[in-house]
């Protein structure tokens, strides 16, 4: 037993050393003086740790999400006496818009007042036969006659008035009228929400038709953002994930992830809801945003993509040394066109290379491997 024990430690012991033999062997140095590495046009950045696991930046779109939107629309034929809001402009719920004339109002609120005078004279009616069947006066079946004619004019009366709400009237507006009994021809288009007016189709003066577009308005918080992934990298993307914006404070969590590839670009579209100041951000706004997703569980760096070279299908960096370089081993977590996330045997106090990486990738060549 103490055998096979002394047998495993020697060969972990032997492996290790093997292992640091790599990282420092001769063959992975690449001597090139201060002036050498200047003429080859040879930058270096210090390491700075990224989050675990955190994907390098994707394009995104910041987009409103579709119950935070509304197009308004003209409830009914008539011409834009007045516009009272512009795109741009902070709007809360209830607050006027614009206003129309509308010939078509003025025929609805009249049949709206017939309407009430028709019921008023069905429920007097209805009281009258209720005390003269109590009497004995009238038969039961003349009574449930004028009962059903008074269901029947409250019912034409709450259609007139679910007509007038349709057209824009609000509940206010409709008592009013059914106490002053004034007709007016002005309708109030009003923002059915807080939010931004986004667009303003509506002009004075202008003649539109029922349901022609005047305004869009919506709410910018929270907002989306979707992220156009690589099918490698979308696979590791959960629900749940954060999201974060590249220099912006934004962030939030991925909500859903798409099923489909685009045929185009073969990526696929995951959303992000933006819930950390989301005000920050504008619809249809072009973004690069990153994913945290669960890495390797090492510590990782994030590189510009050309810091990274191959070698033998490996990928390597390139390390700062007191004489030159020394081209480290690394596992490439994440990459795209933006920035190349890695891990490996470095530390946050390596330098490496991250512009002319070939030359000194040449040097290396040079002094021993091949492709």
């Amino acid at each position: 037993m103490f055998q096979k024990s002394f047998v495993w430690l020697l060969c972990a012991t032997l492996l290790s050393s093997h292992a640091a033999w790599a990282q420092e062997s001769p063959q992975n140095h690449i001597a090139i003086s201060a002036e050498q590495a200047r003429s080859l046009g040879v930058k270096t950045v210090a390491l700075a740790s990224v989050t675990q696991g955190a994907g390098a930046g994707f394009p995104a779109r910041a987009v409103i999400p579709n119950n935070q939107l509304r197009v308004i629309g003209a409830p009914l034929e008539g011409i834009v006496e007045s516009v009272l809001a512009a795109a741009g402009q902070p709007v809360k719920k209830g607050q006027i818009l614009a206003e129309l004339k509308s010939p078509a109002l003025v025929d609805e609120q009249r049949q709206l007042l017939n309407a009430l005078s028709a019921a008023q004279v069905a429920r007097s009616a209805l009281n009258r036969d209720d005390e003269l069947l109590k009497e004995g006066i009238i038969a039961k079946s003349r009574y449930q006659a004028t009962r059903s004619a008074a269901t029947q004019a409250e019912a034409d009366l709450e259609e007139t008035r679910q007509t007038l709400a349709l057209f824009g009237m609000q509940p206010e507006e409709i008592k009013a009228l059914e106490t002053s009994q004034k007709i007016t021809n002005t309708i109030r288009i009003v923002s059915p929400l807080d939010g931004f007016v986004l667009e303003q189709m509506a002009i004075a003066g202008q003649r539109v038709a029922a349901a022609d577009p005047l305004y869009r308005v919506g709410s910018l918080t929270p907002m989306w953002v979707e992220i156009q992934l690589p099918a490698a990298q979308a696979a590791r993307v959960k629900l749940g994930d954060i999201v974060s914006i590249q220099n912006s404070s934004a962030s939030g969590r991925v909500i859903s992830m798409g099923k489909s590839l685009d045929a185009a670009n073969q990526t696929i579209m995951v959303r992000g809801e933006i819930t950390q100041n989301a005000d920050t951000l504008h619809p249809e706004q072009l973004v690069v945003a990153a994913i945290e997703v669960a890495g390797s569980g090492a510590k990782q760096w994030q590189l510009p993509p050309g810091a990274v070279a191959r070698q033998d299908g490996k990928p390597y960096v390139f390390v700062k040394m007191p004489d030159g370089f020394r081209a480290q081993e690394v596992v490439v977590e994440n990459e795209s066109a933006a920035a190349t996330t890695i891990s490996g045997p470095l530390k946050d106090s390596d330098v490496v290379a991250i512009d002319g990486v070939l030359a000194v990738k040449g040097k290396w060549q040079g002094l021993g491997g091949g492709e």
